[in-house]
Protein backbone atom coordinates (compact mmCIF):
# COMPACT_ATOMS: atom_id res chain seq x y z
CA UNK A 1 0.00 0.00 0.00
CA UNK A 2 2.75 2.44 0.95
CA UNK A 3 4.65 1.65 -2.24
CA UNK A 4 1.53 2.16 -4.38
CA UNK A 5 1.00 5.54 -2.71
CA UNK A 6 4.61 6.41 -3.41
CA UNK A 7 4.23 5.63 -7.13
CA UNK A 8 0.99 7.61 -7.29
CA UNK A 9 2.84 10.70 -6.05
CA UNK A 10 6.27 10.18 -7.64
CA UNK A 11 7.30 9.29 -11.17
CA UNK A 12 10.47 7.41 -10.21
CA UNK A 13 10.85 3.77 -11.21
CA UNK A 14 11.57 2.40 -7.72
CA UNK A 15 10.34 3.31 -4.28
CA UNK A 16 13.00 4.20 -1.71
CA UNK A 17 14.67 1.18 -0.14
CA UNK A 18 13.35 1.95 3.35
CA UNK A 19 9.78 1.63 2.08
CA UNK A 20 10.54 -1.76 0.56
CA UNK A 21 12.47 -3.01 3.61
CA UNK A 22 9.47 -2.40 5.84
CA UNK A 23 7.66 -5.21 4.03
CA UNK A 24 10.50 -7.72 4.18
CA UNK A 25 10.83 -10.41 6.83
CA UNK A 26 13.93 -10.52 9.01
CA UNK A 27 15.10 -13.57 7.05
CA UNK A 28 14.67 -11.73 3.75
CA UNK A 29 16.68 -8.78 5.07
CA UNK A 30 19.48 -11.15 6.11
CA UNK A 31 19.44 -12.75 2.66
CA UNK A 32 19.62 -9.29 1.10
CA UNK A 33 22.61 -8.45 3.31
CA UNK A 34 24.33 -11.72 2.29
CA UNK A 35 23.61 -11.03 -1.38
CA UNK A 36 25.35 -7.66 -1.42
CA UNK A 37 27.92 -7.88 -4.22
CA UNK A 38 30.60 -5.83 -2.54
CA UNK A 39 32.04 -7.12 0.73
CA UNK A 40 32.84 -3.50 1.60
CA UNK A 41 29.07 -2.85 1.74
CA UNK A 42 28.59 -5.75 4.15
CA UNK A 43 31.53 -4.47 6.18
CA UNK A 44 30.06 -0.96 6.35
CA UNK A 45 26.83 -2.40 7.76
CA UNK A 46 28.51 -4.77 10.21
CA UNK A 47 30.75 -1.96 11.44
CA UNK A 48 27.65 0.00 12.43
CA UNK A 49 27.42 -2.66 15.17
CA UNK A 50 31.20 -2.65 15.83
CA UNK A 51 31.60 -6.06 14.19
CA UNK A 52 34.62 -5.92 11.89
CA UNK A 53 34.02 -9.22 10.10
CA UNK A 54 30.92 -9.53 7.87
CA UNK A 55 30.97 -13.35 8.17
CA UNK A 56 30.80 -13.04 11.96
CA UNK A 57 27.97 -10.53 11.70
CA UNK A 58 26.11 -12.90 9.37
CA UNK A 59 26.28 -15.72 11.93
CA UNK A 60 24.96 -13.31 14.56
CA UNK A 61 21.99 -12.47 12.34
CA UNK A 62 21.22 -16.08 11.44
CA UNK A 63 21.39 -17.13 15.11
CA UNK A 64 18.86 -14.44 16.05
CA UNK A 65 16.62 -15.37 13.11
CA UNK A 66 16.67 -19.06 13.99
CA UNK A 67 15.88 -18.28 17.63
CA UNK A 68 13.08 -15.91 16.61
CA UNK A 69 11.55 -18.61 14.41
CA UNK A 70 11.75 -21.15 17.23
CA UNK A 71 9.91 -18.71 19.49
CA UNK A 72 7.27 -18.00 16.84
CA UNK A 73 6.58 -21.71 16.42
CA UNK A 74 6.56 -22.54 20.15
CA UNK A 75 9.73 -24.64 20.03
CA UNK A 76 11.85 -25.28 23.09
CA UNK A 77 14.85 -22.97 23.40
CA UNK A 78 16.82 -24.27 26.36
CA UNK A 79 18.17 -27.33 24.56
CA UNK A 80 18.25 -25.97 21.02
CA UNK A 81 21.17 -26.52 18.70
CA UNK A 82 21.70 -23.86 16.05
CA UNK A 83 22.19 -25.14 12.52
CA UNK A 84 25.34 -23.03 12.20
CA UNK A 85 27.72 -22.04 14.97
CA UNK A 86 28.16 -18.46 16.07
CA UNK A 87 31.59 -17.24 14.99
CA UNK A 88 34.06 -15.81 17.45
CA UNK A 89 33.65 -12.06 17.68
CA UNK A 90 32.93 -9.13 19.93
CA UNK A 91 29.73 -10.60 21.41
CA UNK A 92 31.70 -12.22 24.20
CA UNK A 93 33.60 -15.33 25.11
CA UNK A 94 31.75 -18.47 24.15
CA UNK A 95 32.85 -22.02 24.65
CA UNK A 96 32.22 -24.54 21.87
CA UNK A 97 28.80 -25.43 23.27
CA UNK A 98 27.65 -21.80 23.62
CA UNK A 99 28.26 -21.28 19.90
CA UNK A 100 25.26 -23.52 19.19
CA UNK A 101 23.04 -22.79 22.20
CA UNK A 102 20.60 -20.19 23.51
CA UNK A 103 23.32 -18.89 25.85
CA UNK A 104 25.37 -17.83 22.82
CA UNK A 105 22.35 -16.23 21.17
CA UNK A 106 21.66 -14.29 24.38
CA UNK A 107 25.23 -12.96 24.36
CA UNK A 108 24.88 -11.95 20.70
CA UNK A 109 21.57 -10.20 21.30
CA UNK A 110 22.96 -8.43 24.36
CA UNK A 111 25.97 -7.24 22.39
CA UNK A 112 23.98 -5.99 19.37
CA UNK A 113 21.38 -4.26 21.53
CA UNK A 114 24.22 -2.61 23.44
CA UNK A 115 25.64 -1.27 20.19
CA UNK A 116 22.31 0.42 19.49
CA UNK A 117 21.77 2.05 22.88
CA UNK A 118 23.09 1.57 26.41
CA UNK A 119 19.71 2.00 28.13
CA UNK A 120 18.15 -0.54 25.78
CA UNK A 121 20.89 -3.00 26.74
CA UNK A 122 20.27 -2.41 30.46
CA UNK A 123 16.55 -2.97 29.93
CA UNK A 124 17.27 -6.16 27.95
CA UNK A 125 19.53 -7.48 30.71
CA UNK A 126 16.98 -6.65 33.39
CA UNK A 127 14.26 -8.50 31.47
CA UNK A 128 16.49 -11.56 31.01
CA UNK A 129 17.48 -11.41 34.67
CA UNK A 130 13.84 -11.26 35.78
CA UNK A 131 12.92 -14.14 33.49
CA UNK A 132 15.75 -16.44 34.52
CA UNK A 133 15.57 -15.52 38.20
CA UNK A 134 11.83 -16.24 38.20
CA UNK A 135 12.48 -19.66 36.70
CA UNK A 136 14.93 -20.48 39.48
CA UNK A 137 12.15 -20.40 42.06
CA UNK A 138 10.75 -23.58 40.53
CA UNK A 139 12.95 -26.53 41.39
CA UNK A 140 12.30 -28.34 38.10
CA UNK A 141 13.41 -25.27 36.11
CA UNK A 142 16.43 -24.42 38.22
CA UNK A 143 18.68 -27.02 36.57
CA UNK A 144 17.60 -25.79 33.13
CA UNK A 145 18.49 -22.18 34.00
CA UNK A 146 21.84 -23.31 35.40
CA UNK A 147 22.60 -25.19 32.20
CA UNK A 148 21.77 -22.12 30.09
CA UNK A 149 24.01 -19.76 32.03
CA UNK A 150 26.70 -22.30 32.82
CA UNK A 151 26.08 -22.24 36.56
CA UNK A 152 27.16 -18.58 36.78
CA UNK A 153 25.57 -16.01 39.01
CA UNK A 154 23.07 -14.15 36.85
CA UNK A 155 24.76 -10.81 37.51
CA UNK A 156 27.90 -12.17 35.80
CA UNK A 157 26.31 -13.85 32.79
CA UNK A 158 26.66 -10.86 30.46
CA UNK A 159 30.11 -10.03 31.77
CA UNK A 160 28.74 -8.00 34.66
CA UNK A 161 25.64 -5.95 35.14
CA UNK A 162 27.18 -2.80 36.63
CA UNK A 163 24.56 -0.58 35.04
CA UNK A 164 21.66 -2.84 35.89
CA UNK A 165 19.16 -2.31 38.69
CA UNK A 166 20.26 -5.78 39.86
CA UNK A 167 23.96 -5.08 40.17
CA UNK A 168 24.02 -5.29 43.96
CA UNK A 169 22.09 -8.59 44.08
CA UNK A 170 24.55 -11.35 44.82
CA UNK A 171 27.45 -8.91 44.85
CA UNK A 172 28.54 -8.39 48.44
CA UNK A 173 30.97 -5.64 47.48
CA UNK A 174 28.04 -3.42 46.51
CA UNK A 175 25.46 -4.55 49.03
Amino acid sequence: MMIKKHHAKHADKYAPAWKTLEYMTFGQIIKLYCALKEEKDQLAISQCFAVNNPKTFTTYLWAIKETRNRCAHSNVLYDMNLHESIRKGPAGKMNNEDKYKISGVMLVMDYLVGQMEGQLQRDFRDEIYDLLDGCRTYSNLSSIVNSIIGGQDLTNFFGGMENSKYFCIGNSANA
